[in-house]
């Protein structure tokens, strides 16, 4: 069954923040080297096109594949790690997770938590969507696209059961 999907942010909207928030990545980090992590599967969309925009910073690129929705709309509040991180890969280095949305913070104050841990010099966040009303910790994003209302959201990149990825705009399910 197709659901009813209305358009939230148009894929012009998004094309023109990414080329923003690439901006300023590009100053906060230029001349340097930056480890990027992208969050899969749904970071990847947005992570493309922003990496695209980043200049003058010498940029190395990792994927890991996280979860916690499963098949529902709602955090099942336990994360799953596909994949490994181990010391080599971010001890000393500055890192920037890149994830399609931020919600209740759990997954993305994980993963900050766990890069720390391992010894990372820096962990920032960036984010397309934030949905701040839908927080349960203290996480912040350094860099975000939009912040929308609590809406299930579909489209670049943020699946329902695996469809609408596809999607070139963000859209929410009506």
């Amino acid at each position: 069954m197709e659901k009813n999907i209305k358009e939230l942010i148009s894929k012009d909207r998004i094309a023109e923040r990414i080329r923003e928030i690439g901006k300023q990545i590009s100053k906060d980090y230029q001349n340097k080297s930056v480890l990027v992590l992208i969050l899969a599967n749904g970071g990847i969309f947005f992570a493309v096109d922003l990496l695209r925009e980043i200049k003058k910073v010498s940029v190395l690129v990792e994927c890991i594949r996280v979860s916690s929705y499963k098949n529902s709309t709602v955090s099942s509040g336990k994360l799953e790690i596909f994949g490994t991180l181990s010391e080599s890969d971010f001890k000393d280095k500055d890192i920037l997770i890149i994830d399609d949305v931020v919600d209740t913070g759990n997954t993305l104050s994980k993963m900050r938590e766990k890069i720390k841990k391992i010894g990372a010099s820096s962990v920032k966040i960036c984010v397309l969507l934030d949905k701040p009303s839908r927080r349960v910790t203290n996480i912040v994003p350094d860099y975000s696209g939009f912040e929308i209302e609590d809406k299930f959201v579909v489209g670049f990149g943020l699946d329902y059961s695996g469809k609408y990825r596809e999607l070139p705009f963000v859209g929410f399910i009506d």
